[in-house]
């Protein structure tokens, strides 16, 4: 076959693809699930919970399958971990397991068979579509892949001050993180139960303590390979083998998701088949912690602990429940609240700097999504979907989780760069971990995530002006041409 007849089936092939899965694909798919909005009204849940997973993995199968980098991408990663977390146990129900059952009663599930859960079902997959199609948007048609080399000594000397500072940034986070908890309850608290642990701990709820491991985290997977990067590596694995036993998932399964995407952007982590082991796996330790938190490390029997990636999979799907509640609470007739939620942590921050302006105790301001919620219904996390109907109703879930896959996609396409990777994972990894909490602490993570990028990129400014100092102090070597031996031994001006 000649080659221009090559190049032609190419182009064919390149077409078919880009039908498949061009926006206007997601588009349709939105239809869908604009009608199973329309429709949940009229639909048993055992109806709907096939539909549901069968339309929304479609939407995610799609980015995953045009993202560059596929599930190591910012848009696959977040549709994955949204469709985890809001699908777990509707897959579950899809195929006639009891996702009770599966927990082992971990979890009440009778929230699952009430009267709005359809339509909260329902706007959960018009979300994931919309999300799907804002990415796809951005993704565009298939480019050359980006440039994976380091192109310049800037930017080799600025991933080896990522090192540096993330190490930092984790030691320090760490330290203060525990000596708040020794001070306030001992050794013991780090071995008793979750509730033990939260009704004496303070600090490590902080936003400045998450983000101090968002910072720390990010800047170490952007780094090039060096033991100041080893460091940081060891200091996470302590945080984890630290707070995990207490049942603290989200500060180390989103930040451990969105280093890999960091990472991935130069260089794949892992294989696929690895990957999906490490899935199974995350699965059944997920499963095990959500009991081993209820006793304390201390009290845990480890012969009485039933773990199953099933298990897991229907705990992390209980992020369908707050947009259940958030359904019963508008047919109630509460009124949406018009971006109040979203402008609420700008609001709090200008009365923390103007106290004339009066700032309302957050313990009862029920603008704060996640305090409202355990205060009317209790500790379930909350969920993007969840805060955007809270405010717009249905078109906000639209435009709002449209503008999340669009953000998505255009950081996969940012040029590979020390920069370019910190950056989006300073403002990655804060709207992964909204997919199961509230807005609120958002705009701080990622402010304090990018101030921090720029404060490194500040220093290497300095390093560079002082080693352009030294080369241009005056040279004891006499001015002009430096004489270098030729090939017959003789000197000649080195031109």
């Amino acid at each position: 076959m000649r080659r221009d007849d090559l190049r032609a089936t190419g182009g064919r092939a390149a077409q078919l693809r880009w039908r498949w899965s061009s926006p206007a694909w997601t588009g349709a798919l939105c239809a869908v699930a604009a009608g199973l909005v329309w429709s949940a009204h009229g639909m048993t849940i055992s109806l709907l919970c096939p539909i549901a997973v069968v339309t929304a993995g479609l939407a995610v199968a799609s980015v995953l399958c045009e993202a560059p980098r596929g599930v190591w991408s910012c848009a696959g990663m977040y549709l994955l971990v949204y469709a985890v977390f809001h699908f777990g146990a509707v897959a579950l129900y899809a195929v006639g397991i009891d996702a009770e059952d599966a927990m082992a009663g971990a979890l009440r599930m009778d929230w699952f068979f009430g009267p709005y859960t359809c339509q909260g079902l329902a706007i959960a997959v018009l979300g994931c579509c919309a999300c799907a199609s804002g990415a796809m948007v951005a993704l565009g048609r298939r480019e050359s892949p980006p440039d994976r080399r380091l192109r310049d000594d800037a930017d080799r000397t600025l991933r080896g001050l990522f090192g540096l500072a993330g190490t930092l940034a984790l030691g320090t986070t760490i330290a203060v993180w525990l000596g708040a908890v020794m001070a306030k309850g001992g050794l013991q608290v780090l071995f008793g139960s979750y509730q033990a642990f939260l009704a004496c701990a303070t600090l490590e709820k902080s936003v400045f303590i998450q983000s101090g491991i968002l910072v720390g985290v990010t800047l170490v997977a952007a780094a090039s390979p060096s033991l100041w990067r080893t460091a940081g590596m060891l200091l996470f694995v302590f945080w984890t083998l630290l707070t995990l036993p207490l049942g603290l998932r989200t500060g180390i399964l989103f930040p451990l998701a969105g280093a890999l995407v960091v990472h991935a952007r130069r260089r794949r982590p892992v294989s696929t088949l690895t990957f999906v082991a490490a899935v199974v796996a995350l699965l059944v330790v997920v499963s095990a912690v959500k009991q081993v938190r209820q006793t304390g490390l201390g009290e845990a029997r480890f012969r009485d602990i039933a773990s199953s990636p099933l298990g897991g999979l229907a705990e992390l799907g209980y992020s369908l429940r707050p947009v259940v509640e958030v359904v019963r609470w508008a047919d109630q007739g509460e009124p949406y609240l018009l971006g109040a939620t979203y402008a609420n942590p700008f609001r709090r921050a200008l009365a923390r700097l103007a106290p004339w302006l009066g700032r309302t105790d957050a313990q009862n301001d029920d603008l704060l999504m996640n305090v409202l919620v355990v205060r009317l219904v209790g500790a379930i996390g909350f969920s993007v979907v969840a805060e955007a109907h809270r405010n717009f109703g249905v078109p906000g879930v639209v435009l709002i989780l449209f503008g999340i896959g669009y953000l998505m996609g255009r950081m996969d396409r940012w040029r590979v760069s020390g920069w370019h990777d910190a950056a989006a994972g300073m403002i990655f990894i804060p709207l992964l971990i909204e997919v199961r909490n509230a807005f609120v602490p958002v705009p701080v993570q990622i402010a304090l995530g990018l101030i921090s990028l720029g404060a490194v990129r500040w220093a290497l400014s300095g390093v560079v002006r002082g080693t352009r100092g030294r080369q241009t102090r005056p040279s004891l070597l006499p001015a002009g041409p430096v004489p270098v031996a030729n090939s017959n031994g003789h000197s000649a001006p080195w031109n």
